[in-house]
């Protein structure tokens, strides 16, 4: 029994300590999972709380594998394990049962489960938590009760602080399919034989005043006393999704200013340019930092003097765009991208992406890009 519990605490730990340690180099990725739940759940009035609450739980669940690994106030952190599962199990049954999010994030962007891989998950580390939990005051502690102390404050306190910093710089491992390094092109290809989606197709017949549900198999096609009332295709089973995908650049600004039709989507094009050129991601112009947007528009007049494209991918609608032009004059033009694709490209707003013939040469926060000197006499030199 001593080396099941030692075991399980060891074992409930280092989850703890890798699951916590994917989000909280990454804490907004948690903050808009979080969001997702609330959509899926018809709560977004706590929209707000969602950042909070990433910090919060990202630092909490880091900081709890760090003392179960290393027995520190392990009395303390059974109790904030079997928190943690009893509060997150049930609502990945609920994910599995309902699918409405399609990742839960339990650990990030470094390993995706399926919904029902996730609960699965979830009920054997219970397990092992209920052990740890039930016998947690036959734990003794490796120092005396005041070192044992100021280390729980400390590691609690460090977790959440490089949880917070983390919001300010990107990841440090980066886990997302646009780190650097990434061909674009290759990452949103379809290899061959990829296994596709599965649709089953549900038909609804009425007859007699009675509406019944069909399938493809017994729908009654030949039999003109049913009569068509309604169709729908449900995806039974996922066929294989690149890993970047829905990345689009839309031009969104008249044609007679930008040169190219409205509506156009010229990502292919941009992705065949031998030369470097520069993406300014602004997910929402409207909660972007006005002095990261103003480094922009000096980083892109370095680019545009060496003859290299600046694009401004942006969520944010026409109307929004002519504000902000408005305000800043800015040198380069504006593409529409689907909001959810660049926050995952990068964890900023605005964030900067570097590109060069379909790969990411580099990318950088608002907070530590490179200047505009930089720039001109050493990266793109």
């Amino acid at each position: 029994m001593k080396a099941l519990r030692i075991f399980s605490r060891i074992f409930v730990g280092l989850v703890f300590v890798f699951s916590g340690f994917t989000k909280i180099i990454d804490p907004l990725g948690s903050e808009y999972k979080f969001v997702d739940y609330f959509t899926a759940m018809n709560i977004n009035f706590l929209d707000p709380f969602a950042f909070p609450l990433a910090i919060i739980l990202c630092a909490a669940e880091f900081a709890l594998g760090i003392l179960l690994v290393l027995n520190i106030k392990t009395k303390v952190s059974a109790w904030g394990a079997l928190a943690f599962m009893v509060l997150f199990t049930p609502v990945t049954l609920w994910l599995a049962i309902t699918n409405k999010v399609h990742d839960c994030g339990c650990f990030g962007d470094a390993l995706v489960l399926t919904n029902w891989e996730t609960f699965y998950k979830n009920i054997v580390i219970l397990v092992f938590v209920f052990i740890v939990f039930f016998t947690r005051k036959q734990f003794q502690n490796l120092v005396n009760r005041k070192t044992d102390t100021l280390l729980f404050y400390s590691i609690s306190f460090l977790s959440v602080g490089w949880a917070v910093f983390n919001t300010q710089s990107l990841p440090v491992i980066d886990f997302r399919p646009y780190k650097v390094g990434t061909n674009i092109p290759e990452s949103m290809a379809f290899p061959e034989n990829a296994p596709q989606d599965v649709y089953e197709t549900i038909f609804w017949y009425a007859k007699d005043g009675v509406t019944k549900e069909f399938t493809m198999e017994n729908y009654p096609w030949q039999d003109s006393t049913w009569k068509f009332v309604d169709s729908k295709s449900v995806l039974i089973k996922k066929g294989y999704e690149p890993p970047i995908h829905n990345l689009t650049m839309i031009s969104v600004e008249d044609a007679e200013i930008t040169g190219i039709p409205q509506g156009d989507d010229i990502l292919p094009a941009v992705l065949q340019d031998i030369n470097y050129n520069l993406w300014i991601v602004v997910y929402d112009l409207e909660k972007a930092s006005l002095n990261g947007l103003k480094k922009a528009n000096e980083i892109a007049k370095v680019f545009k003097n060496k003859g290299y494209n600046v694009y401004c991918l942006t969520g944010s609608n026409l109307e929004t765009i002519n504000t902000f032009k408005s305000e800043i004059n800015p040198v380069f033009y504006f593409f529409n991208t689907d909001k959810i694709t660049l926050k995952t490209i990068v964890r900023s707003n605005p964030g900067f992406v570097l590109v060069k013939n379909g790969y990411i040469e580099n990318n950088w926060h608002y907070h530590w890009v490179p200047s505009p000197e930089e720039f001109e006499n050493e990266i793109i030199d």
